[in-house]
């Protein structure tokens, strides 16, 4: 079974975070979940950094509701703390949750900002998330 520990660190790990990597936070509140944070700082080793904290992150998580304002601007503005190569988890509510965002518009905010979504994560109890990167190249 594990401990409530092994649990977190299991979905962090199915995040595709790894250890070492510095993880910058935006949109933090008391609403998020904090069982997926405690299991990011675990199996990171590193505590979650603030959106202001200087130097580029190797990735980020993005909590947004509805009311956060304009989803497309700040996807803009998620990208310009990464790494040039790296990626971000975008949270938004559940269906049914106060500042649920839907499915379609995120896809279209992500179209506008040049993204494309590489996963998807709904193992929270009340976020889902989606991983966003720059599109791959084809060839």
């Amino acid at each position: 079974m594990g401990t409530p520990e092994d649990r977190h660190i299991k979905n962090a790990r199915r995040l595709g975070f790894m250890l070492g990597e510095i993880v910058k936070e935006i949109g933090y509140d008391k609403d998020v979940d904090h069982d997926l944070r405690k299991g990011i700082k675990l199996l990171t080793g590193q505590d979650l950094v603030d959106e202001d904290a200087d130097g580029a992150a190797d990735r980020a998580l993005l909590w947004f509701r509805a009311e956060d304002g304009d989803l497309v601007y700040t996807l803009l503005d998620t990208l310009e703390l990464l790494q040039e190569d790296g990626d971000f988890w975008l949270l938004t509510p559940k269906p049914g949750q106060a500042g649920h965002i839907d499915l379609n518009d995120i896809q279209g905010a992500a179209d506008l900002a040049g993204l494309a979504q590489t996963g998807l994560f709904s193992r929270a109890q009340k976020w889902t998330g989606i991983r966003l990167g720059a599109p791959q190249a084809k060839s």
